[in-house]
């Protein structure tokens, strides 16, 4: 009997991830092929091992632990070479690495909620001039304003968004703390 393919939730997780993934696996891995070897390696493996997932929980952590075996496994298959980090320093790697990406991912989370929270012609003047092709000065044309009043506001939006991230950190650091 095979086991049935990975469902439709369990596929978006692991495709949403491969970004992540990959950084996390380059950051132990020096060498940018061998962390795609690596990377290729581990989305096998979580494949193989989707209905050892439980939904509702962490599946980044789960990615992640699945990739650090991967890592030492692809360690020891290199052994003899010079340029292959100690355990030691790769378990060290590993959990700063994984603390790290967990930073990033929240500051992340607390934008896109600080977001959520402005006015929506704020919202549209952010998008706007962080996109690709955004400008202060094609913002200032469309706006009928200059380009110092338009720089001025997103500096009152930027700060208004950073006040946010920090209060929305501070609460996650007493929900830890408290």
């Amino acid at each position: 009997m095979t086991p049935s393919a990975p469902d439709a939730d369990f596929v978006r997780h692991l495709t949403g991830c491969q970004h992540w993934l990959r950084a996390f696996i380059r950051a132990l891995v020096p060498n940018a092929e061998q962390a795609d070897e690596v990377l290729q390696r581990t989305n096998l493996v979580m494949w193989k091992k989707a209905q050892e997932f439980t939904k509702g929980t962490n599946f980044r952590g789960w990615a992640c632990q699945v990739a650090r075996y991967e890592v030492m496994a692809f360690r020891k298959e290199r052994c003899r070479d010079r340029h292959v980090f100690s355990d030691q320093l790769s378990h060290l790697l590993a959990d700063e690495a994984e603390r790290h990406f967990g930073v990033v991912t929240d500051l992340r989370d607390f934008l896109r909620g600080c977001l959520g929270e402005l006015s929506p012609k704020h919202r549209q003047l952010v998008a706007e001039r962080y996109a690709p092709d955004g400008s202060v000065q094609s913002l200032a044309e469309r706006e009928g304003r200059s380009p110092d009043a338009i720089s001025a506001m997103l500096y009152r939006i930027r700060n208004s968004l950073l006040k946010c991230i920090r209060r929305k950190i501070a609460l996650q650091q007493g929900g830890l703390h408290g």
